[in-house]
């Protein structure tokens, strides 16, 4: 079959026969990977165009809410965990990424990321963690559990260079200021 196209404009697929289309079915890691470069994606174009939304979406305002009506602080939440020797690296890590949570917090897809990061924080401290503290175990295992199963976890979850990409320090103030916010508990409630 020959096929002619002159002066075509096209937005999608185009074919002088057939289209094949191939859909995949990708485990939950490659997923949120996917997900994830493709909110990256849309943040890029946002800056790009400056399309910035005039909102912040309510899971930010979810975390960045006390979830606990009793507000006792940063250090008292340490001090409580047998982690007050973290205290002053804590605040500044915390600090640092509250600043860079406003800094973003009228981009959609840079506060979908932010989201992102900070339920699997919460989901992965408080299914690993978590039950550790209340079992007893050690701050020297509790910080390797910490390591392993958070801090690790959201270095994965990196697919690219952008000014949202989270060192170790971002990951450490993600979760000093879901402590502050009560999202996190260093002991057993």
């Amino acid at each position: 079959m020959k096929v002619k196209q002159i002066d075509n404009v096209v937005y999608g697929d185009q074919a002088g026969g057939n289209i094949t289309t191939n859909n995949y079915i990708l485990p939950s890691s490659q997923a949120a990977s996917h997900m994830l470069a493709n909110l990256l994606n849309r943040y890029k174009a946002e800056v790009r165009d400056a399309t910035y939304i005039g909102q912040i979406i309510d899971d930010i305002v979810y975390y960045n809410s006390t979830k606990d009506t009793e507000v006792i602080g940063l250090e008292a939440k340490l001090d409580q965990g047998n982690r007050s020797h973290v205290f002053f690296y804590a605040e500044e890590a915390k600090d640092r990424f509250h600043k860079r949570l406003l800094k973003f917090q009228f981009s959609e897809s840079a506060s979908k990321i932010n989201s992102y990061l900070l339920a699997q924080i919460v989901s992965n401290f408080q299914r690993f963690v978590y039950p550790r503290i209340c079992d007893g175990s050690s701050s020297t295992e509790i910080d390797g559990l910490v390591l392993l199963h958070v801090v690790k976890e959201v270095e994965a979850l990196q697919v690219g260079e952008t000014p949202l990409d989270c060192d170790r320090f971002d990951i450490d103030g993600m979760i000093y200021f879901l402590t502050g916010n009560c999202h996190i508990n260093w002991i057993e409630k």
